[in-house]
């Protein structure tokens, strides 16, 4: 495997595969940053000295567990890489071995998250693909190579749809394999480009601020624009007739 084309050594993939390591422990780490605080604060206020360190202590936890949320969880992709370590997203970087073949990266798509989307809406996906992937290694260049293509024409995010149909295209039985599924490779585009709009979405949600209550908070305040925006007053609309409708208003006290 060409090294500039993927570089399982390189930071970004370092990063990815220690970050899918701490996965697991981060809300051990987050529990010991509680604990290690309380029982430090206890003991100063009975005045022991130990719980001076045990404070100090927190320090250690608290900084993985940062690392790990704004660095490692999602590692942020090199946008002006040409390289596969360098643009795939950090969740199936960090499952890829070294020197992968086509299987193995179906067994990865089996294991990522992201490749689930595809698996559920179009029937592809990890176990889907590593019955018909090749074992050659020398097969993966033409497979990296294909997605760097894909990445380019779908906005420049390599996820793992854009893996899945880089995988399809090698195939030399893809039509029929495609026909089978009652599936056009435009399918698989579109659905990548949807499964990014979803992504989008979900990151400009997670930045804007939490609305409590609801409609029914509205309601008890004699105030509702959420039911104002969705839906319409039927007392102002027209009848039959070109007649108003009227219906009794009712003042909350």
């Amino acid at each position: 495997m060409d090294i500039k084309l993927f570089n399982w050594h390189s930071r970004r993939a370092h990063y990815a595969r220690l970050g899918k390591a701490l996965s697991p422990w981060i809300f051990v780490l987050e529990l010991s940053v509680v604990l290690l605080l309380v029982v430090g604060i206890v003991a100063i206020v009975f005045g022991i000295p130990l719980g001076w360190a045990l404070v100090g202590l927190t320090a250690v936890p608290a900084m993985i567990v940062e690392w790990y949320k704004y660095e490692l969880r999602d590692v942020p992709v090199e946008v002006k890489s040409r390289s596969i370590d360098g643009l795939l997203e950090s969740e199936l970087l960090a499952l890829l071995p070294d020197q992968p073949s086509p299987k193995s990266i179906a067994f990865a798509l089996m294991q990522a998250n992201s490749a689930l989307f595809f698996e559920v809406r179009f029937g592809v996906g990890g176990s889907f693909l590593k019955e018909v992937a090749s074992e050659n290694q020398s097969d993966t260049a033409a497979i990296f190579e294909e997605a760097l293509r894909i990445t380019d024409q779908v906005g420049g995010k390599m996820t793992a749809g854009v893996i899945i149909l880089a995988m399809i295209r090698q195939l030399s039985a893809r039509q029929t394999l495609l026909g089978h599924l009652q599936l056009e490779e435009d399918d698989i585009v579109r659905g990548i480009q949807w499964y990014h709009h979803l992504n989008e979405l979900i990151e400009k949600n997670k930045k804007r601020p939490k609305q409590t209550g609801g409609i029914g908070r509205d309601w008890s305040f004699g105030w509702i624009p959420n039911l104002s925006r969705f839906g319409f007053n039927i007392s102002q609309s027209g009848g039959d007739n070109g007649e108003c409708c009227q219906t009794q208003k009712v003042h909350l006290r």
